[in-house]
């Protein structure tokens, strides 16, 4: 991973251990930790380990056939700014399926104001 990616440092929060013994086995996940947690518990409730640590980017990614509301909220997305994001400078990325146009976009413009 370290010689595809252009960060330094790569950690991830997977609430699945068997996910992250994939990741470090079958391909190569050794750019960072991995914090075996909840994402939205991880967000709220840092452990010694990371509580000062703020990254230059925070990616959301917890598609899993459908958008997960409960992560998908302003709470945690000011959670994300004020307690994990570099100060003016970091990006949060969500991965969020949704649509841009029509009947069924609100949810996605929503996000996207926010």
């Amino acid at each position: 991973v370290k010689d595809h990616c252009m960060f330094t440092t790569v950690d991830a929060v997977e609430n699945s251990t068997i996910v992250a013994e994939y990741a470090r086995d079958y391909f190569g996940y050794d750019a960072g930790e991995v914090f075996l947690n909840d994402a939205k518990d991880f967000l709220f409730n840092p452990s010694e380990v990371n509580k000062e640590k703020k990254y230059d980017v925070v990616m959301q990614d917890l598609y899993i056939g459908w958008n997960p509301l409960h992560a998908l909220n302003l709470e945690t997305f000011q959670q994300v700014k004020n307690e994990w994001l570099t100060p003016q400078t970091g990006v949060y990325a969500v991965n969020a399926v949704g649509f841009y146009k029509g009947p069924n976009s609100q949810f996605i413009l929503d996000m996207k104001q926010t």
